[in-house]
């Protein structure tokens, strides 16, 4: 564990024992995510058995843990005047201060009538009060996971993803708002902002939700027309990932650089990386006739790489006035040593869990590269929602990563279909892998034919389309540029370059990656640079 980080967690966990408040209320006070301090606890205990942090500073910073969780409550004196949560002074009496778990609840409401806010305030005989509030998604998080027609888990479980509180005081606050087993797997806001026919779908699909959590559980195999069921929603991605819960752990992203834009360069310029098929997980025998050693080292050596070439280019043309970086699928190489179409067993170097753990770690340190390198006016990253190895796998490692962009202050996107667009200056561009996870029978083409143009054109007129297009696709691991009479259509290189089975059926493809620089009118200059 890094020296800075150790320095850093220890002043706050100082700051939060000698101003007596609780960690989570500090961790907003001053802008950290409120899972900081349990993830930073596991971190240290992680660094401790790595034998990577000295035992003077895991002492320090344990025993300010303990102190933290020992510190008593004062009691607060009877019949004290005292402001609740929106400043109004309010005087308790005798009877409220000695009761145990007395509670005061109140709503909070915008200026359309719209719940925005549950707060709470819980007394407990000789405690100080517990005061606190969950937002609107946190509440209905509670509801969804705790009713026997959600989830139906513990209230164990259920505290578990609230770590500032006690399971003791968590279950105050359950009493406190009249959660039980039998309350509706919704929040009050939902149930008024939603009709009858609208609630009734969202409890089908929770029972859904039900049902992939159970299959998992017992790591049975999903078939094709089961996983395309039940991995449609974003929860049913969280819980198909349930038994690895730990990816983010070891990764500091407290330490992560603030994206800041700068002036742009001499002229309007845009950078585009088309970053595409890193198949993270993907191995390559030394028996294959063309070499394509692939392990995170590599990655990390390939993407480094890419940077340096990118800084040349800004040295060249000046700041870019925004720079956007493109995932066009197969991020991971697959599920369990399979494509998610099934059927196909792929040569894998890593398990699911370390798939996702590499890919969350050199992606957030080419994002950082960039932040740290290529001063630019704005920077983004979109992500396709589908494509044929990773599908589902692969999306939820990439709303994994979108968070910690977030936390950058790096705008983020990821499609939740198998095509998606945005706009950069007077430019649409259309992005897709080229094949999806389940429905299509071939790949969208290396080159443009008549059938790939009539599907595109269908597509834009559909959306309403203006404009200049580009089309942009990866899959096939080649780079390609040919035109429509509506649009430009590209193909891009692969991250991974090729495997023994594409060495042996259609030859060597070397890793590459492609970009585009794009001026104020919409005027491409392609550029490609070789990785291997």
């Amino acid at each position: 564990m890094r020296e800075q980080t150790i320095i850093k967690l220890t002043n706050h966990l100082k700051t939060v024992l000698s101003d007596n408040i609780s960690m989570n209320a500090y961790a907003e006070k001053i802008g950290l995510p409120t899972s900081y301090f349990c993830m930073k606890r596991k971190a240290v205990e992680q660094a401790k058995e790595a034998g990577t942090i000295p035992d003077e500073d895991y002492n320090v910073i344990m025993d300010l843990f303990k102190q933290i969780d020992a510190r008593p409550r004062l009691r607060t004196s009877k019949k004290e005047s005292t402001p609740d949560l929106f400043g109004n002074e309010v005087v308790y009496s005798d009877s409220e201060l000695d009761s145990d778990d007395t509670s005061k609840v109140t709503i909070e409401r915008d200026e359309e009538g719209k719940i925005v806010k549950y707060l709470f305030t819980i007394y407990v005989r000789d405690k100080q009060p517990i005061l606190g509030s969950f937002n609107r998604d946190e509440m209905n998080m509670v509801y969804r996971l705790y009713s026997n027609y959600g989830s139906g888990i513990t209230q164990r479980e259920v505290s578990r993803f609230f770590p500032d509180y006690s399971l003791a005081d968590f279950k105050r606050i359950l009493r406190a708002f009249s959660i039980t087993k039998a309350s509706a797997p919704f929040a009050p806001h939902v149930i008024e902002e939603n009709e009858k026919d609208k609630l009734l779908e969202m409890q089908f699909r929770e029972k859904e939700n039900d049902f992939l959590r159970s299959y998992e559980a017992e790591k049975i195999k999903h078939t094709e027309s089961q996983l395309r069921k039940y991995m449609k929603e974003n929860q049913d991605l969280k819980e198909q990932l349930q038994d690895m819960s730990g990816m983010l752990e070891g990764i500091d992203v407290s330490n992560l650089p603030k994206f800041t834009p700068v002036v742009k360069g001499r002229e309007d310029r845009d950078l585009i990386i088309w970053l595409s098929d890193m198949h993270i997980g993907a191995s390559v025998s030394g028996y294959s006739i063309y070499a394509n050693d692939y392990d995170q080292e590599e990655v990390e050596a390939r993407l480094s790489k890419l940077v340096d070439q990118l800084k040349r280019e800004s040295l060249m043309f000046g700041n870019f006035t925004n720079i956007i970086v493109c995932n066009l699928g197969d991020s991971l190489d697959g599920y369990d040593g399979q494509t998610t179409r099934g059927g196909h067993q792929l040569a894998q170097n890593m398990n699911n869990k370390e798939q996702l753990k590499c890919f969350i770690e050199v992606m957030t340190k080419f994002m950082t590269s960039i932040v740290e390198e290529l001063p630019c006016g704005g920077l983004s990253y979109y992500c396709v929602g589908e494509s044929n190895h990773d599908g589902d796998f692969g999306y939820s490692a990439n709303v994994a990563l979108q968070y910690i962009l977030q936390s950058m202050d790096i705008e983020a996107t990821i499609f939740d279909k198998f095509i998606g667009e945005f706009i950069l200056g007077t430019t649409t561009y259309i992005l897709c892998h080229g094949k999806d996870n389940k429905d299509m029978f071939k790949n969208l083409p290396l080159t443009l034919d008549v059938k790939t143009e009539n599907f595109i054109n269908e597509y834009i007129d559909n959306k309403g389309i203006k404009g200049n297009v580009v089309f942009v696709k990866g899959d096939l691991h080649q780079s390609a540029t040919t035109y429509g009479r509506r649009f430009t259509y590209k193909s891009v290189g692969s991250l991974f370059g090729s495997s023994e089975w594409i060495h042996k059926n259609f030859g060597n493809t070397p890793a590459a990656c492609d970009y585009s620089i794009v001026d104020e009118n919409g005027n491409m200059l392609d550029g490609r640079i070789l990785l291997q």
